[in-house]
């Protein structure tokens, strides 16, 4: 299981589904959730997702408890600057913002750049960044707009990257996330849809039984799945019905 902590970025869903897609069980929490509430997963590694806000603006901060656990953190981006900042690096503003495809020099080969190249082109979308590492981090990666694109304590399991791994724009991020999650965490692969999909449907059967269910559909992803969980589980017992609520695309409510 990896917990990944989101602080409002706008990849942190997607860190999850690459979690996922590697075969690992992936669990969303908001980033300030208790150390309770992470604890009760029973997490065996912790992602810090990205964010738009910024630790100098008192920005969200995650219980400084999750690096007692014992078990490794990744920071991406604003995950990165904010193990800076908690754990005693510098992080400032007023830096040349980079939005878009960078190339990275990985200056050490770590546990997380296994197998990469020296160089490396990634997506970048910041505007702060880290200034100087926390005691007992060595700087692994950077850019020509940022000298600190990445730190890794591995004597602690703490890693950050300033850049996002989860985007296809990142030529070897699946590589990235899939070394922490195996070489780092030591994660099962023990998630498949098909057997989530299954148990769902499932668990329906026997809740709604002879029932009758009414579900309504906009033409979005969520109604249009729980409908096709809910049709595979008890077939002519429901009735669907579709909501024209007038924000659909062209001609999607004939189709």
């Amino acid at each position: 299981m990896i917990v990944v902590l989101n602080f409002g970025g706008q990849f942190a869903h997607l860190i999850a589904r690459r979690v996922r897609d590697l075969g690992v069980k992936a669990e969303i929490l908001h980033g300030d959730a208790s150390l309770s509430e992470i604890q009760a997963l029973n997490p065996k590694g912790i992602i810090l997702s990205g964010s738009g806000h910024s630790v100098l603006e008192n920005g969200p901060l995650p219980d400084k408890g999750i690096f007692e656990l014992g078990i490794p953190v990744l920071g991406i981006c604003y995950g990165l600057q904010l193990m800076a900042h908690m754990l005693g690096g510098i992080v400032a503003g007023g830096y040349v913002k980079e939005y878009g495809k960078e190339n990275l020099d990985i200056i050490k080969k770590d546990k997380l750049f296994t197998a990469l190249e020296s160089k490396e082109i990634v997506w970048f979308s910041h505007g702060d960044q880290a200034t100087k590492l926390p005691t007992g981090f060595v700087k692994t990666a950077s850019s020509k707009s940022c000298e600190l694109s990445g730190f890794a304590d591995e004597k602690r399991g703490f890693y950050g990257i300033q850049f996002h791994p989860e985007v296809t724009h990142t030529v070897h991020g699946t590589n990235i996330l899939s070394n922490f999650v195996f070489d780092i965490v030591h994660a099962e692969k023990n998630w498949k849809l098909s057997d989530v999909s299954a148990g769902i449907i499932k668990d329906l059967k026997t809740k709604i039984g002879t029932d009758h269910v009414v579900v309504g559909i906009s033409g979005g992803v969520d109604s249009l799945v729980a409908a096709t969980l809910l049709h595979q589980a008890i077939g002519d017992q429901l009735h669907a019905v579709f909501v024209d609520h007038g924000l659909l695309r062209k001609g999607e409510v004939e189709s």
